[in-house]
């Protein structure tokens, strides 16, 4: 029996801990403990909760970042995690589709209904949420976070430190950088650079099936 120790206490560590219950080893693993952040609102339950400033780091235990702020996720990296040398449990869901030739750094987190396609290649502490899909061939750095429904195409090469909003949809080949925030509903069709603000360049028009009607008078 694996024992995790879940940072973060909030609704997205609610939602990570169901990832472990239905993961593939969730047999072999349990959620013992939360960290919470200082000024983080708990809502984890079934497992004691300790502030970040109180705890006590545990070499027996494996941990996973169930954070989903990227301005918090980072410092979270390299000054807790990488500093304790903490070790790092990935979480796949048992719906989730894997290539078996795919490689995978420590702590991913892989949600339900998930496709990682032929030969791609995550990096460490990404997040895939629901009902998301790499193709094959893409590359992947470190800490990337995909919120829901979020599609690249095949061969794509993403750096570390991204934010995809709900629904990302990226064109094959393409190139995204670091440290960039992708707005929701956004198709990207060429290459990203770094420290960008991603976004749809229109919005949806909507055009009347009958046209307006004139009045009279």
């Amino acid at each position: 029996m694996t024992d995790i120790i879940v940072i973060g206490a909030g609704k997205f560590a609610l939602e990570v801990t169901s990832y472990i219950a239905e993961s593939e080893g969730g047999a072999a693993a349990r959620v013992r403990g939360y960290v919470a952040l200082d000024d983080e609102e708990v809502r984890a339950q079934g497992a004691p909760v300790e502030r970040l400033s109180e705890h006590t780091p545990r070499a027996d235990a494996a941990y996973v970042l169930a954070v989903s702020a990227m301005e918090r996720r980072a410092p979270l990296i390299s000054g807790f995690i990488d500093r304790h040398e903490l070790r790092l449990a990935t979480v796949v869901h048992r719906s989730a589709r894997i290539d078996p030739e795919q490689r995978m750094g420590p702590g991913n987190i892989i949600g339900p209904n998930c496709y990682v396609g032929t030969n791609a290649r995550l990096g460490r502490l990404n997040v895939l949420n629901a009902f998301c899909s790499l193709g094959h061939h893409a590359t992947v750095g470190d800490n990337n976070f995909f919120s829901p429904n979020v599609h690249t195409g095949n061969s794509v090469q993403i750096g570390r430190d991204n934010l995809f909003g709900l629904g990302t949809v990226m064109i094959h080949e393409l190139r995204i950088g670091d440290n960039n925030k992708v707005q929701a509903g956004t198709a990207i069709v060429e290459d990203v650079g770094d420290g960008q603000l991603v976004m749809m360049s229109s919005r949806v028009k909507q055009v009347g099936l009958y046209g307006r009607r004139e009045e009279n008078g």
